[in-house]
């Protein structure tokens, strides 16, 4: 299970399993645009590595940027697939903390808007149309980390 920050927005969300911020129940989830703290625990059993071998962190699917750290050391940041970070010696024999950041774009928040009465908004644009539709018109984008994360050993 994952434990997500939205900066500015809902703390603490549990997340039992990764979806699209578009597909959770909350509002402030769904039409959330920012970045995203997750949270992750997880026990690496002993002997897992052997002779020194490498290992990686696969993100699966995510939407639009990720930077993730593990027990504190940076892995770097994935912006294009595959989403994959060398893990390398912040990966430790037992317990593990996994944090990913992910930012979306600003679409979301202002297709939500733009079905809102102006004194509701939270956003103010001169910009009205993309790709040639109304904001209002537009579904929202896939947003947040999807996975399936997966510990994978060896190096890419």
């Amino acid at each position: 299970p994952w434990t997500v920050d939205f900066e500015q927005g809902p703390r603490g969300v549990a997340f039992p399993q990764l979806i699209s911020w578009t597909a959770h129940a909350d509002p402030e989830v769904r039409h959330f645009a920012g970045l995203a703290r997750y949270r992750a625990r997880f026990t690496l059993p002993e002997g897992w590595r052997k002779n020194g071998q490498g290992a990686r962190i696969d993100l699966g699917r995510l939407w639009a940027i990720a930077e993730a750290t593990l027990n504190g050391k940076p892995l770097g940041i994935a912006w294009t697939a595959p989403f994959t970070l060398e893990a390398g010696a912040a990966l430790r024999t037992g317990e593990n903390e996994l944090a990913v950041e992910i930012v979306n774009t600003w679409h979301n928040r202002l297709v939500a808007d733009a079905k809102l009465p102006p004194a509701e908004r939270r956003t103010r644009t001169n910009i009205l149309v993309s790709m040639g539709k109304r904001w209002a018109e537009l579904p929202p984008i896939e947003s947040g980390l999807f996975g399936p994360v997966r510990l994978v050993a060896g190096r890419r």
